[in-house]
Formats: structure tokens, C-alpha cells, sequence
């Protein structure tokens, strides 16, 4: 790699792990082009240049709404993306407000969904939100950030209010929807009514512009039409790309298909991940997770084009990037030296937790063993990952021998190390029976 490369690769960390530019003297236009340049859609265009235009004039911030449900404990990169736009809202001097549906979680956002989302506790609901504002937190301040719970709206509320509302819109935009007519036998009446629910947070904010995927631009359009039915101004909406997954197979990152990068993972695994990706989601993770300039990827992708730029080194520094923010700089490069050992150098970790478990007594002792020390979750799990090659033994040659049979005996050197999936060791020591 040339020193000019070089440069350009460590002026890039420097730029795209700042989070604190200052975009305020962007004119109406310039906000209105950078937004919409990241944009899948932009619902009433028009209006939004006119809205920004107006706050530029008055220098008065428009108010911004982000939401999002607490439904879990853990979010993913792809519910980043919409917070990257609000952050550069932020920058822009635009108020940010986000909102945590606290009492929509009760429900759980359908869209997309094939069956019904589980009931929370609120016990539940208010732990998922303490994690929730911890990640969310390292992508935007959230000190400059306004936090709002739903939950204090339909406190306002009484049913007659309700009524009124849902007497001013129509059954059918909901009827149109793809993936409520897949389930429309096992669909509730709650998540049926998820999109106005939506729409009343809308109601009470009274934002200029709302944020989110582009899986919900119906209910976007659903909100517009609330807010008009109601005779209030109606908002804009931006929807972001949908950040696909890392297996590279044209699927949208979710939990639910095990092609997630989670913002809980440790500074290894996710560095480990983010090279897991292929060469051609590169530019697609770095126009969605970070504020590169369309300039700056021109660079990148013409010195890789011309081989004089490995890619390799392009998604380490993505990987590098990510970790930065989500920690630290320093775990960033100790999570780099960490991948060239395991995974380049195909050596052992520096560390490998040493484990010590009785003998299993089942039929199925690597089940048994896997879910024992905990490296599974279920020994569900851990007969799927078995039977598809992903448990490997460290044997006494050195190499790493694949054990796909559940039943197969246990090694009888003492201790001995395995390997499960690409980034997960242990080295196992069985204690003797009592």
C-alpha cells in the first residue's frame, strides 16, 4: 500500500469517527440534497424544502421524531441507520426527539412480521429501554436529544378520543398491506391498529418531519393522512435503506435470520463480523453506518478497482470504525490484532476461557457439553451447529478436526480445545466423577 493510500485510509478514521461536526451552515438546499441523497423515499418533497427553507429564515429548528419500540433487549446496525440521519439533523441545528414506545412495546410493530410479537411486562419494557438509550447513546448525543415515552399520550387519551380518530380514516390502506393480508386469519385487532397508534404519537408531537426504514413508509402515509384528518399540518417522512445482512444474500439484517451485527457484542465478535461481510456490501455499510462523502468512496472504490487498494484493508476499516464507536479506539486496533491472529494467521486466541464441567452422562455428550459451558444458548441450538459442521477439535497434530456426529465420544486428552463457528474457543477440562 503507497503512503498516499495510506493517509487517505487514516484521514477517513479520523473523520468518520467524529461525531461532532458541525453542519449549521449548510443552506436550506444543501440540508434538503444530503438528506435526500441517503433517502429511499421522501414523502412530500416539496414541503420539506419549504420547511427547511422557513427554519433557515426564522432560524427556528424543526422538530425531528424517531421512534422506536422496546421490544427487545439488544438493537442491530440496521436500527442505526435512521439514527445517523437524525444525527446529522442534529448537526444541522434541528431539534431531535426520540421517542421510546413504551406503551406501543405492548403491542409490537407488525410490519414485516408472520406472527404475533410476545406480550412484555413492564418490568420488561423499562429494562429493554435502560439498554436501549445505552446504544442507541454512542451513535448520537443524546444529552442535545429530547426523550419521550408514548405512554404519557394515550394517558390523554379517552376512548371517545380514539373513536374520533379512527371514524376520520379508512379500513382500506390497511387492508392493502402485503403482509397483513399474508396473516389476516391470525392478525389482531391490536397490531391492526398499530399504524394509528403511530399516528397519535404524531398527533400530540406535532413533528415537521419523521425518521424511520423504509419498511414503514405505509405507515408513514397513514400518519400523513391522520394528521390531515385531524386538521393539523402533516409531517414529512424520510425512510432510510434497509442495511442488509452480513451473509450477503440479499436479506435485511435481523435477529430473526442470524445475520445481525448486535450493538452488545464484544469490540472481537464485532470486528469478527464486520469482515465477515462480502467485498460487495462494502459501499452499501459505509453510505448507511457512517457520514462518508460520496468523494471520499470514489477514492476508495477507484484505488480498489485500479488494485491498488486491497478491499481487505477497506473493511478494516469499516470494522475499525464501528468498534471506535461503539467503544474505543484502542479496543478498535486490539480487536484488529485479534481477527490477523484467529483469522488471518489462523492461530489460537492470546485467551481462551478455560472451562471445567462434569462428564456428560447423556447419549449426546458434545449437546450436552456445548450447552454446559455455556457456548449455546439450547441444545437445540447446539445439535443444529453440530450436525452442520460448525464444532471443530483442536487435535493432537495441531489441526482442526470437524465433529459433526452428536453422539461421538469426548476426547480423552485433558484439557482439550475446541472451536465453535469462527470466533468462539474454550478449552474444556472434564472433572472426575464423584
Amino acid at each position: 500500500m503507497s503512503s498516499e493510500t495510506s493517509q487517505l485510509l487514516s484521514e477517513l478514521e479520523d473523520k468518520l469517527t467524529n461525531l461532532k461536526q458541525d453542519l449549521s451552515s449548510l443552506s436550506a438546499d444543501q440540508q434538503y440534497e444530503m438528506l435526500a441523497s441517503r433517502a429511499v423515499h421522501v414523502i412530500q418533497p416539496e414541503l420539506l424544502r419549504k420547511r427547511l427553507r422557513k427554519a433557515k429564515e426564522d432560524k427556528k429548528p424543526l422538530l425531528i421524531k424517531y421512534g422506536i419500540d422496546p421490544t427487545g433487549k439488544d438493537l442491530h446496525l440496521g436500527h442505526i441507520v435512521p439514527i445517523i440521519v437524525a444525527r446529522r439533523l442534529l448537526q444541522m441545528g434541528h431539534k431531535i426527539a426520540l421517542v421510546f414506545g413504551d406503551f406501543t412495546a405492548f403491542i409490537g410493530d407488525p410490519t414485516g412480521r408472520v406472527d404475533t410479537r410476545p406480550i412484555l411486562s413492564p418490568e420488561q419494557i423499562e429494562e429493554n429501554v435502560s439498554e436501549y438509550r445505552s446504544q442507541v447513546g454512542k451513535f448520537i448525543d443524546l444529552s442535545k436529544v429530547e426523550i419521550v415515552f408514548n405512554s404519557t399520550f394515550y394517558q390523554k387519551m379517552s376512548i371517545r378520543d380514539l373513536m374520533s380518530i379512527y371514524r376520520a380514516n379508512r379500513l382500506s390502506p390497511l387492508l392493502q398491506r402485503e403482509d397483513f393480508r399474508n396473516r389476516m386469519e391470525g392478525l389482531t385487532i391490536a397490531e391492526a391498529l398499530y399504524p394509528t397508534l403511530m399516528a397519535i404519537d404524531s398527533l400530540f408531537m406535532k413533528p415537521h418531519i419523521e425518521l424511520g426504514g423504509n419498511d414503514q413508509f405505509l405507515n408513514f402515509e397513514i400518519t400523513v393522512e391522520v394528521m390531515k384528518s385531524q386538521g393539523l399540518p402533516p409531517e414529512c417522512a424520510i425512510t432510510t435503506e434497509l442495511l442488509l445482512g452480513t451473509s450477503g444474500d440479499g436479506t435485511k439484517m435481523s435477529k430473526s435470520r442470524g445475520n445481525f451485527i448486535s450493538l452488545r457484542d464484544t469490540a472481537n465478535d464485532t470486528f469478527g463480523k464486520v469482515m465477515s461481510i462480502p467485498d460487495s456490501l462494502l459501499e452499501h455499510y459505509f453510505t448507511l453506518l457512517t457520514d462518508i462523502t460520496n468523494e471520499d468512496w470514489s477514492a476508495l472504490s477507484h484505488r480498489m478497482s485500479q488494485t491498488t487498494l486491497n478491499p481487505m484493508e477497506v473493511k478494516k476499516l469499516l470494522a475499525r470504525i464501528l468498534v471506535t464507536l461503539l467503544y474505543s479506539r484502542e479496543e478498535a486496533y486490539e480487536a484488529q490484532k485479534h481477527f490477523e491472529k484467529v483469522f488471518s494467521s489462523r492461530q489460537l486466541p492470546e485467551e481462551i476461557p478455560s472451562l471445567e464441567v462434569e462428564k456428560p452422562s447423556s447419549t449426546q455428550p458434545w449437546v450436552e457439553l456445548l450447552v454446559a459451558i455455556q457456548l449455546v444458548k439450547s441444545k437445540r441450538e447446539a445439535r443444529e451447529l453440530i450436525t452442520n459442521g460448525a464444532l471443530r477439535l483442536l487435535n493432537q497434530t495441531g489441526e482442526w478436526e470437524q465433529i459433526t456426529n452428536i453422539e461421538a465420544n469426548l476426547p480423552e486428552t485433558d484439557p482439550f480445545t475446541i472451536k465453535l463457528g469462527k470466533r468462539k474457543f474454550a478449552s474444556v477440562r472434564i472433572l472426575p466423577n464423584r
